[in-house]
């Protein structure tokens, strides 16, 4: 999920994203505006479940119109050099792939965190630093750190 870091790592026509969240949604659109042939398997009936829905409907509707397929309901087995086997209710199903890429979830990375607090012990954390959620719970703990400061 590092594409803007290392872009190198992307190479291949085909690619399968495993995981429909946001970021999985958001890099396949991104790849499939860049020409690929996209694919992402989420294991939940649909994709970015929880995401707010002014975020969600115009995702879904670039998703589409940037002929991104979607294997929803679907678990990945396993991932392979030649691509991802995953299983739905219809049984097995093989994805050939020339780049897989896992958006399974994320978890908040506290190292740069914590060393900032330790240097400035007032410093409030808020969003993604404290756990992984919604853009909107973010937001909603920058308004209520800045207005303590009245």
């Amino acid at each position: 999920m590092r594409r803007h870091v290392h872009p190198e790592k992307i190479h291949g026509k085909k690619i399968v994203v495993c995981g429909g969240g946001i970021s999985g949604c958001d890099m396949a659109l991104e790849l499939a505006m860049d020409g690929k042939d996209v694919t992402i398997v989420e294991m939940q009936s649909e994709l970015g479940p929880t995401a707010l829905l002014d975020n969600r409907n115009p995702l879904m509707f670039r998703l589409r119109d940037n002929h991104v397929k979607q294997l929803t309901s679907a678990k990945i087995k396993e991932i392979t050099d030649k691509g991802v086997v995953a299983e739905n209710k219809d049984g097995e199903i093989k994805l050939d792939a020339d780049l897989v890429i896992a958006a399974f979830g994320t978890h908040p990375n506290k190292e740069y965190v914590d060393a900032i607090c330790e240097k400035y012990p007032t410093t409030l954390v808020i969003g993604g630093c404290v756990k992984i959620g919604q853009v909107a719970e973010a937001v909603r703990g920058g308004y209520f750190a800045a207005y303590s400061l009245r």
